[in-house]
């Protein structure tokens, strides 16, 4: 009698165990927010000669670049990821937010803690090079994917 009891516990909790299993999925791909012109091939052309064609001037970096850049919707496991971030003389001087997962309220609760960290690691990064924080992977992942587009568009990294 005794075995049999320890059977069926032991049974009712691999079965529990199974049910409850859960696999993480994997981050969905990014939403880009701009669309990219479409690109023509142009047929090769032969160089002009050395005489006529002084050597170019690179074109210097854009310093001082100063505004507000939006990146696009990162769509998300628990929800979709959107910042903007506000540049003055070349520098990210806020990041925000836009757009953060709310529909359940542990992951409204995780993005509300979040925020102001990821925020803080990219004033001190200056990129996208940004470190996750640990139980708001896709959320960190999101932001620094919608973050790198905005910093494309600021020309900076």
């Amino acid at each position: 009698m005794r075995r049999a009891l320890l059977t069926v516990i032991a049974t009712g909790i691999g079965l529990y165990w199974v049910v409850t299993f859960r696999i993480s999925p994997r981050p969905l791909p990014v939403q880009s927010a701009a669309v990219q012109p479409a690109s023509t091939p142009t047929p090769a052309a032969s160089p002009p000669p050395a005489a006529t064609n002084p050597s170019p001037t690179p074109t210097p970096a854009p310093a001082g670049v100063t505004g507000t850049f939006t990146g696009p919707v990162v769509s998300t496991f628990y929800g979709p990821v959107q910042i903007r971030i506000t540049v003055r003389a070349g520098r990210v001087v806020d990041s925000q937010g836009l757009q953060m997962p709310v529909d359940h309220q542990r992951s409204a609760y995780i993005s509300q803690y979040v925020a102001p960290i990821l925020r803080s690691e990219v004033l001190k990064a200056q990129s996208a090079q940004i470190d996750a924080i640990s139980g708001a992977t896709y959320t960190s992942d999101g932001y620094a994917q919608s973050l790198s587009v905005a910093l494309t568009q600021a020309h900076i990294g």
